[in-house]
Formats: C-alpha cells, sequence, structure tokens
C-alpha cells in the first residue's frame, strides 16, 4: 500500500438516519452534500452522496452499478454512466486513487466496494481522537481524481440488465443546445439538410426489465448498415444519432444533424417473443411519415432488420436494385451476434470501464463466429479508443489493435475501418508516416464516408505537419458524423495547436457540454484562456477538468503563470507517479513550462517508448511546448519520429 493509502486510511460519511459518519480521514454530511478532508470542503451533487451513503450502509461488501441506480437514480432513466460519473466525483472529494483505492474499490465484472472504514462522527474528534476536520475553503492545489483514473486496471462490470430508455448515451439536451451555440465554423458546420438525408436515432427500450437496451441499440445500428449501403442516401454516422434525446423535438434533431427524416421506434422482449415498433419522421415538418409494428419470434430478429431497412428506402423513395447496393455483411450465429451488440452499445459510452466490458463481450463474440467482420472492425476501435484515451498503456493497446486490424483485413480486404485503423497504428506507434498514408489511402477507397478513418487520418496529417490536409480531412468526417467527439476533439487539438483560440474554444465547449464525462476538455480550456493571459478563467476551467492527470498539468500552468512556482511544484509531485506510463507528455508540457527543459525531454523520451499518441498530437503546439523548441534535442526528437520541422 502506498504511503498516500496509509495516510488516508481512515474516512468518514453518514448514514440513512442523517447523522455525520466518518469515512477514513473524511467528514461526511449528507444534509449539506458536503464532505470535510484535510481542512477543505467539498460539495457534493445530491445523487453522488447518496452514491456514497448506499456504499456506506454496505461497508466492504460489492455494490453492483445496478443496485446504484436502482437506488439512488429511482426517480429517473439514465445510464450507468450516471454511476460513473458519481464515483469519480466521490473520488475527486474523498481524495482517492482508483489505482491504489483507500476508499472505493472497483471490483471488475462486479461493481465498487467501500473499502474504508465507517464510523460515525464525534463533535469534539474522530474516533481516534484526532480534531474534526474544520470549514476552511478548499485549496486549489487539492488535486482532483478523475473519472478516468479509474481505468487504468482491467475493466469493471459486465451488465446483464441496462435500465436505459432514450438517453442510450447519456447525453441530454443541453448538447443539442450546445450544438446550435458553438458548432464550429470555418468549414466544419452541418451542411443544411439534404432531400435525401436520414438519421437512426437507437429505439428506446420498453420492455418491462428494461433489460434490452443493448439490443436496442443494435437494432438501430444494424438498420444503418443497411442503409448506409444506398449510394444516393446519406445516413448520419452513429455517433451523432445516438447523443439526442428520442424525445426531442424531431425538428430539432433534424437541424441538429443536418438530416430530414429520422428512423426511430421502439423495442420488447417478451419471452421467445419480440415486439417493434418503426417510423420514419420528416424532420422538416415534424410530422410522421409512416409508422409499422412487428410481433416476431425473436430468433427472426436478423430477418426483421432487413425487412424494416428495406421498408424505410422504399418510403423515402429510394430503393434500388441489389445490384447497386455494396456488400453487407449479414449475422448469421445468433449467440456471438448478441455478444456483438452487447460489445457494440458498451463501446458507445466511451468510458474506460465500459471499454473494456465491451472488449470483453467482442472477443466472446469473435471466439463464437470468427468470421464476423463488424465484429472484428469494432473490437479494432476499442483498442484504438483504448490508446488514444490512455486508459491503458498506449503501446499495448495499439499493439492489439493492430492486431485485430490484421484480422479484419484478412476476413475482408476492403475492411476501410480496418485499413483506418492499421493506418492510425503505422503512424502513432510505429512513426511510419508513409505507410499509414497508404493505409488511409485504401481505406478511403473502399469507403469515402467512413467518418472514423477521415478522423483518423486527420489526426495523422496534423501530426505530419500537414494542417489544411488535417482541416479538410477532420471536415469531412465531422460532415458525416457532426457531434462525434473523438472527432471533435481532433478538430479542438489542430486549431489550438494552429493558434485560432476562439475557434479552439467553440469546439471544446461544444465537447464539454456535449460530453461532459470526457477528459481534456476543460484543460484545453484552461489552456486557451492562459493564451489569452486570462488567469482566473483559467483556473476555473482548471478545477472544472475531470482528468487527474489533466487537472493537475492545467493547474501547474496556471500557478506558473501566476508566479506560484511552489504550488505548481507541489501539484506537479502528486501526479508524476499515475502518469509514467499513461500520459507521459503530460508531465512533460509541465516541466516544460516550468523551464525544467531537462525533466521535460526526459519524459518525452519515455512518451516516445510508451507510444504516448499525445506527444504527436502537442508535439508542435506553441502554447504547450513552445519552451522546447528552441533547444537542439527538439529538433533530434522529431528526427526520431520520422518528422521535421
Amino acid at each position: 500500500m502506498s504511503l498516500h493509502c496509509a495516510i488516508l486510511n481512515r474516512h468518514a460519511m453518514t448514514s440513512r438516519s442523517g447523522r455525520v459518519l466518518k469515512i477514513g480521514a473524511c467528514t461526511v454530511d449528507p444534509g449539506l452534500d458536503e464532505i470535510s478532508r484535510e481542512g477543505n470542503n467539498f460539495k457534493l451533487e445530491p445523487r453522488a452522496m447518496r452514491v456514497l451513503i448506499y456504499l456506506a450502509e454496505y461497508p466492504g461488501e460489492v455494490v453492483s452499478v445496478e443496485k446504484l441506480l436502482d437506488h439512488v437514480w429511482t426517480d429517473l432513466v439514465v445510464t450507468p454512466d450516471s454511476v460513473y460519473t458519481a464515483i469519480a466525483a466521490l473520488r475527486r472529494a474523498l481524495g482517492d486513487d482508483s489505482r491504489e483505492p483507500c476508499y472505493i474499490a472497483n471490483v471488475p465484472r462486479r461493481g465498487y466496494r467501500l473499502v474504508a472504514a465507517v464510523r460515525p462522527w464525534q463533535e469534539h474528534g474522530d474516533a481516534d481522537g484526532g480534531p474534526a476536520p474544520t470549514n476552511t475553503s478548499a485549496d486549489p492545489a487539492v488535486i482532483a481524481k478523475p473519472l478516468d483514473a479509474e481505468t487504468t486496471s482491467p475493466r469493471t462490470s459486465r451488465y446483464a440488465l441496462w435500465r436505459i430508455v432514450t438517453a442510450s448515451l447519456a447525453i441530454v439536451t443541453v448538447a443539442l443546445l450546445a450544438w446550435h451555440r458553438f458548432a464550429p465554423r470555418s468549414g466544419t458546420e452541418v451542411n443544411p439538410a439534404a432531400e435525401k438525408s436520414i438519421a437512426v436515432i437507437p429505439f428506446t427500450d420498453v420492455s418491462e426489465k428494461g433489460d434490452q437496451q443493448y439490443l436496442a441499440s443494435g437494432l438501430a445500428e444494424e438498420i444503418y448498415n443497411l442503409l448506409v449501403e444506398y449510394p444516393h442516401l446519406k445516413v448520419m454516422r452513429r455517433a451523432s444519432a445516438q447523443i439526442v434525446r428520442h424525445d426531442e423535438d424531431p425538428r430539432a434533431i433534424g437541424k441538429a444533424l443536418g438530416v430530414s427524416y429520422i428512423v426511430s421506434g421502439s423495442i420488447a422482449r417478451i419471452g421467445g417473443r419480440i415486439r417493434v415498433t418503426a417510423q420514419l419522421t420528416d424532420a422538416n415538418s415534424g410530422s410522421d411519415f409512416w409508422i409499422e409494428r412487428y410481433d416476431r419470434d425473436f430468433d427472426e430478429l436478423l430477418a426483421l432488420q432487413d425487412q424494416i431497412a428495406t421498408r424505410v428506402a422504399r418510403a423515402l423513395q429510394v430503393a434500388i436494385g441489389a445490384s447497386e447496393s455494396g456488400v453487407v455483411h449479414r449475422p448469421t450465429n445468433a449467440a456471438a451476434y448478441i455478444l456483438y451488440l452487447r460489445g457494440l452499445y458498451l463501446y458507445d459510452f466511451q468510458h474506460a470501464e465500459a471499454l473494456a466490458e465491451s472488449q470483453g463481450y467482442l472477443e466472446q463474440s469473435l471466439a463464437a463466429d470468427p468470421s464476423s467482420i463488424r465484429t472484428a472492425e469494432t473490437l479494432a476501435l476499442v483498442h484504438v479508443a483504448q490508446a488514444t484515451g490512455e486508459t491503458v498503456v498506449p503501446r499495448e493497446a495499439f499493439e492489439r489493435a493492430r492486431s485485430v486490424a490484421q484480422m479484419a483485413i484478412h476476413l475482408d480486404p476492403h475492411s476501410s475501418t480496418a485499413h483506418a485503423v492499421l493506418g492510425l497504428v503505422l503512424a502513432e506507434h510505429d512513426f511510419n508516416w508513409a505507410a499509414a498514408e497508404n493505409e488511409f489511402t485504401v481505406a478511403l477507397s473502399a469507403n469515402p464516408r467512413n467518418a472514423a478513418a477521415l478522423d483518423f487520418a486527420a489526426r495523422v496529417a496534423h501530426e505530419r505537419g500537414a494542417n489544411d490536409e488535417a482541416m479538410r480531412r477532420i471536415g469531412a468526417s465531422l460532415a458525416l458524423d457532426a457531434l462525434n467527439p473523438y472527432a471533435l476533439q481532433t478538430l479542438g487539438q489542430i486549431q489550438f495547436a494552429k493558434g485560432e483560440l476562439d475557434a479552439a474554444e467553440k469546439t471544446f465547449r461544444t465537447l464539454a457540454n456535449a460530453s461532459p464525462t470526457w477528459d481534456d476538455n476543460h484543460g484545453y480550456l484552461a489552456a486557451i484562456a492562459l493564451a489569452r493571459g486570462d488567469r482566473d478563467t483559467a483556473l476555473r476551467e482548471a478545477k472544472l477538468e475531470v482528468s487527474v492527470d489533466a487537472q493537475a498539468v492545467a493547474l501547474v500552468l496556471v500557478y506558473q503563470a501566476s508566479g506560484q512556482r511552489a504550488k505548481a511544484t507541489e501539484t506537479l509531485t502528486h501526479i508524476e507517479p499515475y502518469s509514467r506510463d499513461i500520459w507521459p507528455t503530460g508531465i512533460a508540457i509541465a516541466f516544460a513550462n516550468l523551464g525544467d527543459l531537462d525533466r521535460a525531454f526526459a519524459w518525452l523520451d519515455r512518451a516516445k517508448e510508451q507510444r504516448d499518441p499525445e506527444m504527436l498530437m502537442e508535439i508542435r503546439s506553441d502554447y504547450l511546448v513552445g519552451p522546447l523548441r528552441a533547444d537542439p534535442r527538439y529538433r533530434r526528437l522529431l528526427g526520431n519520429l520520422n518528422l521535421s520541422e
């Protein structure tokens, strides 16, 4: 156990009766929704406090995510991401670290466990005779523990029941509002809805137990896969379509996604039967074009998907002969297909725990049906998400992505997604830029409308220093998938590196509102504020950052700019051990801005060794690594990466 854990192994908290409790070194007052630790007070959202109270009622026992959803969100229908966010907030307030937890332990595939001792708080001191925490203002140097901190270990709970209705991806109306207000310009704005354009919204699970959302989302995905084969029909990509609410005004959805029609519906599984309602809505008028209901045996699901997609196409009067459409890889193994749908559903959460669960389901699916190209492609994307999101050691995730992509290419030499994944690996792991571009050429020749391939190609173009090409590619990606958080983050990073601060701020605010659990958004907003000389805004944004690494680095930059070098150095010492293998680039940026160039370059060498992709994305940013550029070692580093200035 680390010294940090040994010090924190006394805590505080409250019971259902409302009494103030001690959980380790922390005093928890549920009446005030407040945690006091080391003389500092931390305000919690009421539901985060309720999660802590529920865990405290079962100290040492594993509590599943499903139970937390049932007991804390009894009046709402939410996704497991709500639990992840609450746990992240608790860890920030408790000063906990998921890698060496002293408070809340993550039990893979099962849930969470409160490992700290729970006892009543005594007014004149805790049970050990120590002084009770006082109500002083929080020290901004205290480092928050983020959502992503819990993701470096093997992923957690494989949930059999998902109680989710319309908000499949935990994004509410603010996403649409944010898009209208902050949507990036300069050629990346969504085009006006074309006559033959459509979005497939994840279907609503109306089963009695609410445990079939993975199936509802999967049905929408399959309809998408069939519709996209019609060459004259623009079909919005899944990532954008899934962040809108099913009950939102269809006209608002159509405007946000740039489409004229919306496919939506509901699904219910009752024993061996499945009931599906599908509808096509005119997004311009908000009126339903047609509605159909189906009642089938569950083993007819695959045929039913084809039938619904064909009816949609006919209703749009864009149905064409089979000879004109591309090859669609229809699933044939029902058991493997269900596992695939579960993995696909979890992948869309883009959270590290969910990604690990997705990986597990997809690997099971491939074991059951090794011929499934779609499963192999999705698994390759999961490994890329783990590498670029730095939730596991990047070099390990990249190697897994390479292996699965090569498997997918063996299954289908024309797999656009597999070639795009291989291109990203060749660039960000091998530093083989020419070979990477060849793979992107193959990928986009196979499918010019592959939004993920365009996003990966944009990243690599930026890393090569070809920013005009990068902007063209990311603009094309966002035109297909307007609210994809990966593509938006790529756009924001490129804009920031180019010094387009206003555009970058709009992009990151769009992303922060649409995907509040994503890391780096507020860290970038802090860096943008610092570049403008606005230290107050920079400090405020840094404190909002959800990632422990990104928050620490942002605070270092803010404190250094404010002349608080001692505070900056102290903050950095807390985070160095945690970022050694996951995000060494961040530590390099911090040391560069502290003026310690020797240690900055040492950490960049570590970043190269670990294949940290953020090093490649940030290496040309004057705002982050500017102090390094005049040093001869900077040019040598670029040479080692097969790059030039």
